[in-house]
């Protein structure tokens, strides 16, 4: 069901991905212009560097978080923006709690799915495999 909405929100922007942190004060002009500060430059910017499609990546983090970079699910234990599984964290050479700052989720979650483009081509392959996760992964290997 998650794969259908974020395929429904492609290109739709949600009004809460412009974060509050747009109102931070302190920084110089030249760290302003050359670092992503709200959640949706971080999006842009690891979808940029990976060359995958901004609005999915903006999909995911509506879908799978709420735009909620804090968000914990106990249940699956998937962490942050876009809801890392642990295992992947750890693949990633991250520890699972560093996926709740926004820009390492982001960045761990825009490397899996360019190795799911690499492996399966089709768009809508990798969405599914990238709902699918990790955790299921391995204990389905049939699946997808």
């Amino acid at each position: 069901m998650r794969v259908l909405t974020i395929l429904a929100l492609i290109g739709v922007l949600s009004p809460s991905l412009s974060s509050a942190d747009n109102n931070r004060t302190g920084t110089s002009r030249a760290l302003r212009t050359s670092a992503p500060k709200t959640t949706v430059e971080l999006l842009d910017s690891a979808a940029a560097k990976a060359k995958l499609p901004k609005a999915l990546l903006r999909a995911i983090a509506s879908v799978e978080s709420t735009n909620n970079p804090n968000k914990i699910n106990r249940r699956t234990w998937d962490y942050g923006l876009m809801q890392i599984n642990h295992k992947t964290a750890t693949a990633y050479g991250y520890l699972p709690i560093e996926m709740l700052d926004a820009r390492q989720n982001i960045d761990a979650a825009a490397r899996l799915l360019k190795s799911y483009q690499k492996r399966f081509g089709h768009e809508e392959m990798w969405e599914c495999r990238y709902n699918l996760g990790t955790a299921r992964q391995v204990d389905r290997k049939s699946v997808v």
